[in-house]
C-alpha cells in the first residue's frame, strides 16, 4: 500500500519538476528551557517560541515546498512544535500546520501574492538560526509574525528601495474573529541591502485572535541593521496602540562573529504598555479594563556552528520590571472594579537549542 502511495505522489510530483521548480527544504529546533521564574510547566503567555518549562520539545519544525514556472509560483510551509500551537490557539484545526500557504505571480517588477505569508514586521522571523539572539525579543513575540490576504511588492532595479502593501485578515489571523470587524492593512518600507538596511512598517487591524469584538491595534515601527563586518548591531523601535494607550518597544541587539564557528550577542529590550488588553493572557477568562507594565530586558546569547546547517545556541535572558491590573469580574455588579495592587514581575530563564536547516 505505501509502494501504491508513492507511486500515485510520483505521477503527480513529477510533470512539476519537468515543466517548473519544485523545491523542498526543511527546518527544524529543538530546545530546552529553563524558567527559574517559574514552576509550571509552561511559561507567560506572552512568550510564543521556546514556551514550555523543564521540557525537551521542538520549538519549531517547518517543512518547506515551493514551485515556480513562467512567472507562477506556489508555496506551502507546514509548520508542528510548541511555537506553532501557541500562535495557532484560536484557529480552527485545519489551519494549525499553516506557516504559509500561498500563491502568486509577477509583473514587470511588480509582484502579487494571496494567502498566507510572513509578515516582515520586525526583523526576527520564524527560524531561530536567522536571528540574532536564541530566544524573540518581546516586540517580535508580541507583533504579527504571519498575515493572511491579498500583498503587492515592489522594488526597484538595483534591489536598494523596496516597496510592500497588503489587505489583510486581521493582526496575526488566518480566519476572521471578531464580529463586525473589516479587513485591515500593512505597509513596509525597505531602504539599503541585506547588509545594511533601514526598515519602516506600519499596520492597521481590528481583528485578533480570541476577540470577540473589534478593537483598533496599530503599529508603527522601524529597524536597523549593520552587519557588514564581524560587529553586527541590530535597532528597533516599535509604538503600539491596541484599545488603549501607546505602548514604547525599543530593542537594541549587538552581534559578534568571532569566527566561522562561533558568535555570541547580547540584547537590551524595554516595554512601556499602558493599554487595556495588550500582552494579557487574562482576557480569554475575564475583561480587563486597566494594564499598566514597566519592564526591561537583557540576554546573553553564544553560537556554535560546527558545520553548515547546524547551528547549537545557549542564552540566559533576565526580565525586571513592574505589572499594574484592575479586573472587571463578573460575580460583581456591571461596571465594577476589581482592583489589584502593583506586582513587581522578574523572570530568569536559561535556553538552549539545537538548530538544522535542510
Amino acid at each position: 500500500m505505501n509502494h501504491t502511495f508513492f507511486k500515485i505522489l510520483l505521477i503527480f510530483v513529477t510533470p512539476l519538476m519537468l515543466q517548473g521548480q519544485l523545491s523542498f527544504s526543511g527546518y527544524s529546533e529543538i530546545y530546552f528551557t529553563s524558567d527559574f521564574s517559574n514552576d509550571n510547566s509552561t511559561r507567560d503567555l506572552w512568550f510564543y517560541n521556546h514556551n514550555l518549562n523543564n521540557t525537551i520539545a521542538p520549538n519549531v519544525a517547518i517543512l518547506e515546498t515551493k514551485y515556480a514556472s513562467k512567472g507562477v509560483r506556489a508555496r506551502l510551509d507546514l509548520m508542528f512544535g510548541s511555537y506553532a500551537g501557541a500562535i495557532m490557539a484560536h484557529e480552527p484545526n485545519w489551519a494549525l500546520p499553516l506557516a504559509q500557504a500561498y500563491v502568486g505571480t509577477d509583473y514587470k517588477q511588480f509582484s502579487f501574492d494571496v494567502g498566507i505569508f510572513e509578515s516582515g514586521i520586525g526583523m526576527e522571523v520564524i527560524k531561530g538560526a536567522e536571528n540574532p539572539t536564541l530566544t524573540r525579543s518581546l516586540v517580535a513575540e508580541n507583533t504579527p509574525y504571519f498575515l493572511t490576504g491579498l500583498r503587492t511588492r515592489w522594488e526597484d532595479r538595483t534591489g536598494v528601495i523596496k516597496l510592500e502593501g497588503a489587505i489583510i485578515n486581521g493582526w496575526e489571523t488566518v480566519t476572521r474573529h471578531a464580529q463586525s470587524s473589516h479587513p485591515a492593512a500593512m505597509f513596509r518600507f525597505r531602504l539599503g541591502s541585506d547588509k545594511v538596511q533601514l526598515r519602516y512598517h506600519f499596520l492597521y487591524a481590528n481583528d485578533r485572535g480570541g476577540l470577540m469584538d473589534p478593537v483598533n491595534g496599530m503599529i508603527n515601527g522601524f529597524t536597523f541593521k549593520h552587519a557588514l563586518n564581524s560587529w553586527q548591531w541590530f535597532l528597533g523601535y516599535d509604538n503600539i496602540q491596541w484599545g488603549g494607550s501607546p505602548i514604547h518597544m525599543p530593542h537594541l541587539i549587538i552581534r559578534k562573529e568571532f569566527s566561522k564557528t562561533w558568535a555570541a550577542a547580547v540584547r537590551g529590550e524595554y516595554v512601556r504598555d499602558q493599554s487595556i488588553n495588550f500582552m494579557s493572557p487574562e482576557i480569554e477568562t475575564m475583561p480587563l479594563t486597566e494594564r499598566s507594565l514597566s519592564v526591561w530586558g537583557t540576554s546573553f546569547n553564544i553560537d556554535y556552528m560546527p558545520r553548515k546547517g547546524l547551528t547549537l545556541r545557549a542564552e540566559v535572558r533576565y526580565l525586571d520590571g513592574e505589572i499594574e491590573r484592575a479586573f472587571t469580574q463578573a460575580q460583581l455588579a456591571p461596571g465594577s472594579v476589581f482592583p489589584l495592587p502593583t506586582q513587581s514581575y522578574e523572570n530568569l530563564a536559561f535556553t538552549v537549542a539545537a538548530c538544522v536547516s535542510f
